[in-house]
């Protein structure tokens, strides 16, 4: 669990150090990451990684920023065991397993949605190789911190080079 938190502190560390520049279109052939929260678009202005393999064998990582007014938004997805391609559901018994979304505001008041325990989370990779990776994603987060319901992800997708 210590590990867990620490990985994915890091992740967010990570995407929070990085300064919006631009707010433009992502150009062809940019790696690309966007969903539906609740049934409202998002898309990742920045910050956008996907991998295999890398930090540890058989890992998939993916994670992406937006920025929109003063608000920061994270998407952390971490799943163990991938040998792709494939359909992967998140494991809450597995040690690194999680989809994690975060929001913080001006005042740094920061609300965070877990897969863990109780979340469903599905993760459908069509293409992998190192850090070229393709596919889609949905499911259920409940309120991890500072929030009072529970998000919904449909329509995810994620192109990564």
């Amino acid at each position: 669990m210590k590990n867990r938190l620490l990985l994915l502190g890091s992740l967010l560390l990570a995407l929070s150090a990085c300064k919006r520049e631009s707010t433009a279109q992502t150009p062809p052939g940019a790696s690309s990451l966007s969903m539906k929260i609740n049934g409202v678009e998002w898309k990742a202005e920045e910050g956008v990684t996907g991998s295999l393999s890398i930090l540890k064998n058989h890992q998939f990582v993916l994670a992406g920023k937006a920025t929109p007014g003063t608000k920061e938004q994270n998407l952390n997805i971490v799943l163990e065991n991938v040998t792709c391609p494939g359909t992967y559901t998140t494991n809450p018994g597995a040690e690194y397993d999680i989809a994690q979304y975060a929001e913080t505001d001006a005042n740094g008041d920061i609300a965070m949605y877990k897969s863990q325990k109780d979340g469903l989370f599905t993760v459908v990779i069509t293409r992998c190789n190192g850090t070229v990776t393709e596919g889609t994603f949905s499911g259920t987060l409940p309120v991890f911190l500072g929030a009072t319901a529970q998000i919904i992800i449909t329509d995810g997708k994620f192109q990564t080079k």
